[in-house]
């Protein structure tokens, strides 16, 4: 086997690795569960950060519905961030 202009592995005309039944276009298994443990990672991520923003902007629109100040919208947004980052912490800690 020798590299070709890819970079992936190619059996030349008269190897003997042609013969061997072709096992070589299987994936590794470790290889398939760290890719499947990467993206369940980056789906979990992504929902903590959704979830912050969720809350972020939910006390900053009731902010806004109740009438306040941008001053006071901008430090409703801030805490709520704030709170949703604690949030999605304490229930990491619970459930891991």
């Amino acid at each position: 086997m020798r590299p070709d202009a890819d970079g992936l592995e190619s059996a030349t005309e008269g190897s003997s690795d042609a013969s061997d039944g072709g096992d070589d276009h299987r994936p590794d298994p470790a290889e398939y569960d760290r890719a499947c443990a990467s993206s369940e990672t980056q789906l979990s991520d992504r929902l903590k950060g959704a979830f912050v923003l969720l809350v972020g902007f939910s006390s900053a629109t009731m902010a806004l519905q109740g009438g306040a100040s941008a001053r006071a919208i901008g430090l409703a947004t801030i805490i709520g961030l704030v709170a949703g980052a604690a949030l999605v912490w304490y229930l990491q800690t619970i459930f891991d």
